[in-house]
């Protein structure tokens, strides 16, 4: 498969989580929810991993925030008196907790130095997605994972690779849970992609609405279904340039839904049904959810804790 590059975004200040982050995206995305205990940001290196991601950049709102990131990251490197502690107690299960970490071979911190938006994130990673020579780049937001046995961005990647088109991953919800979100509409018809698509199915974008108090069902095999945009997008170079252009630009932000509805007019935006659950860490009670989902799915302590 090609090369892709990881944006993971993860700015802003989640103040729908204060009383579990206390101040900030960034603690959001060290929430612990994932296999085995580890944070979102350690979760989502690893389904990057999982899906032969190699180069990550991390997009965050302060250098304080770099910081925080790179010490979480680099624990030892950065504070050789605990990687001295460490060594002499000779905390070598430690150590390799510390060591998993590294799991891609390289990952950047970017700071956005204004909140100008979603997209104005994105297209600060413009110069690693360059440098890289990649096909694309996977996006996951800094405070949503997905549960599931094949990685969510394997599953993006292969519906990139088959139909070439801009990727996002949706996930069906109820009528009353569609306001929250933006709503794909779909042709009703999935793509037939073959043996190599990993995802549940994919669709031919036609539009989105974006948090609509009225959500536009789509109508498949007879059913209203409404399809929720998750935390995982795929763009590709061309897509990052209409970022960066005067297309997507909308006022003083660069304007990431402007980029979807431009290509479900061209018919060039597919929608990946995942094949695994998607969880948001977004409240402290989506969190708390998550966790147990994980806890619950694998582990030795799995009936205890039921």
């Amino acid at each position: 498969m090609s090369s892709y590059l990881l944006i993971v975004a993860a700015g802003g200040y989640a103040t729908r989580a204060l009383p579990l982050t206390g101040y900030g995206a960034k603690m959001k995305s060290l929430i612990n929810v994932g296999a085995g205990g580890v944070t979102v940001i350690e979760e989502i290196l690893r389904e990057a991993r999982d899906s032969g991601i190699e180069h990550g950049v991390i997009i965050t709102s302060s250098e304080e925030n770099v910081s925080v990131f790179r010490r979480y990251l680099d624990p030892l490197g950065e504070d050789p008196a605990f990687a001295e502690y460490l060594e002499r107690r000779d905390k070598a299960p430690e150590k390799q907790v510390i060591a998993d970490r590294g799991m891609l071979s390289r990952v950047d911190l970017v700071v956005q130095t204004e909140p100008r938006g979603f997209g104005d994130a994105i297209s600060l990673a413009e110069p690693h997605l360059a440098e890289g020579g990649s096909s694309g780049a996977v996006i996951a937001l800094g405070d949503d994972v997905v549960h599931a046995s094949t990685p969510a961005a394997r599953q993006l990647m292969t519906a990139h690779t088959l139909t070439a088109s801009m990727v996002v991953a949706v996930q069906r919800v109820s009528r009353e849970d569609a306001s929250r979100y933006g709503v794909i509409l779909v042709d009703a018809q999935p793509l037939k992609l073959g043996a190599e698509f990993v995802g549940k199915a994919a669709y031919r974008a036609l539009g989105m609405e974006e948090k609509p108090a009225e959500p536009t069902p789509n109508v498949i095999d007879g059913e209203d279904v409404y399809f929720a945009v998750v935390g995982r997008y795929l763009i590709r170079p061309e897509d990052m340039a209409f970022l960066t252009g005067a297309e997507g630009s909308i006022d003083v932000e660069l304007d990431f839904t402007a980029l979807q509805q431009h290509n479900a007019a061209s018919r060039d935006l597919v929608a990946v049904e995942l094949d695994g659950t998607w969880l948001s860490v977004g409240t402290p009670l989506d969190a708390q959810k998550a966790y147990l989902r994980y806890a619950l799915a694998s582990g030795d302590d799995r009936e205890e804790l039921r």
